[in-house]
């Protein structure tokens, strides 16, 4: 009979072809019947016309200690078409003997995005095409010849303009808080062409700062290519991706929150042990200078210049000047002196000439009001800031410095302590006095 193989396995006598063609030319093998399968795990039974055939979870059909055909040997969704279609569609049963009360594995995958894979199943009975959870059992027919399979998959910058090298021991994909990161992920055979429709895992380690300590519960937000969006909340976090015609795809990657982290992206292929490189992505922080001192990654401007041409340098940290006190604000530690240290150069860094004065100051302010420097500039504004002029106060001179909070200013008292920062070019210094008499 056309429904039994000619099988010393069969139940009955047959003359069921080994191979049928499809509508694409390709050349596939018939089902094996139970009996011919020596698994004795994840392998179920389908009877049918009085033979017993196999049939393999979705998510097994790659694997050969069960008989399953090999990754390269597992058709898609649209060669199982191509066989009912060259069969003469519904009559398929007729024509070839195949069992069809059950749908056929394909190696082509669902992109869930945020949960396991599902695997596409296509019947040979009608054609019809639905999804199967990786544990569900189907029919399997096999490739007679091998398609290429992935052996490596990279994680990139998807704008090369982005991925920079920040310093002697680290390049990485950088943009500043507030900006999409896109990365791409590419899928290659061992011959370093790219493979389609590979079905992968995308992973994350801890979120670090500039000090390689890591920081905990900072999720991240990925996008993928269809606009879904899911929050990655920590390493253990996982995402399922495919990569398109084309071997790749992309995702958008942001950290709204951040404080100045990078974070290792990398993938991982579905059912392999292979892994991608890890792609540093991040994100920088106005808050922090760039300076390997700072606690976190950042892009605060090392010089700012009002219009009028009076330009500025950020503040210091604590460690890159430890010689007053520090003062902490926006997750740095910043350089801060009293009133008796605000006038001594090896404290201060910064010589007289080159000491703002409290009008500079205000023109500072003017251009950055109620808070906005912080904003724009990222200055810590948790203390006040020095000026070099001096205010008097019945008969006495006071130091005093400005709140660029709210552009207030006030006197100073000997327990002030207040920012410093200092002038790229200095004031110019008067060489001599001279006193006239209009006698």
């Amino acid at each position: 009979v056309l429904t039994s193989p000619d099988s010393p396995k069969a139940k009955f006598w047959g003359h069921m072809a080994e191979t049928a063609t499809g509508d694409d030319g390709l050349i596939y093998r018939r089902p094996l019947l139970r009996d011919e399968n020596s698994a004795t795990t994840s392998i179920g039974t389908l009877v049918e016309e009085g033979e017993a055939w196999s049939t393999f979870p979705s998510g097994q059909a790659n694997d050969t200690s069960i008989n399953g055909c090999g990754a390269e040997y597992v058709p898609t969704d649209n060669e199982l078409r191509a066989i009912y279609a060259h069969q003469g569609s519904s009559a398929l049963h007729d024509a070839i003997g195949w069992p069809v009360s059950r749908f056929y594995i394909s190696n082509t995958v669902a992109d869930t995005f945020t949960q396991t894979f599902t695997y596409d199943v296509v019947s040979l009975k009608t054609g019809d095409e639905t999804q199967m959870p990786s544990s569900g059992g189907a029919l399997l027919s096999c490739r007679t010849t091998p398609v290429a399979v992935a052996s490596q998959i990279i994680v990139e910058a998807n704008d090369t303009a982005q991925f920079v090298k920040v310093d002697d021991t680290l390049s990485a994909l950088k943009v500043k808080k507030g900006e999409d990161a896109v990365i791409r992920v590419v899928t290659k055979n061992a011959q370093g062409n790219s493979v389609p429709n590979v079905p992968f895992i995308l992973r994350r380690e801890g979120s670090k700062n500039r000090q390689n300590a890591e920081m905990i519960n900072k999720s991240i937000t990925v996008i993928n290519a269809a606009g879904a969006s899911a929050r990655m909340n920590s390493s253990s976090s996982l995402l399922y991706g495919v990569t398109g015609a084309d071997g790749t795809t992309s995702f958008t990657v942001k950290q709204d929150d951040s404080m100045g982290l990078v974070t290792n992206m990398y993938a991982q292929l579905y059912q392999l042990t292979i892994e991608s490189n890890k792609l540093p992505v991040m994100f920088t922080v106005i808050t922090s200078p760039d300076t390997p001192l700072a606690s976190y990654w950042g892009h605060m401007p090392e010089t700012f210049t009002t219009r009028s041409g009076i330009a500025f340098k950020r503040p210091l940290l604590t460690a890159e000047h430890p010689a007053g006190q520090s003062t902490m604000a926006n997750n740095e530690s910043w350089l801060s002196l009293n009133t008796a240290a605000k006038n001594d150069v090896s404290k201060s860094d910064c010589g007289e000439p080159y000491q703002p004065l409290l009008s500079e100051f205000q023109e500072l302010y003017s251009e950055h009001p109620n808070g906005a420097i912080g904003t724009d500039l990222g200055l810590p504004l948790t203390n006040t800031w020095w000026a070099y002029d001096k205010i008097a106060y019945a008969n006495v001179w006071y130091d005093q410095s400005i709140n660029l909070s709210n552009g207030s200013s006030s006197r100073a008292l000997s327990n002030t302590v207040a920012f410093v920062s200092c002038l790229v070019n200095p004031h110019a210094v008067a060489a001599s006095i001279e006193m006239t008499s209009t006698a």
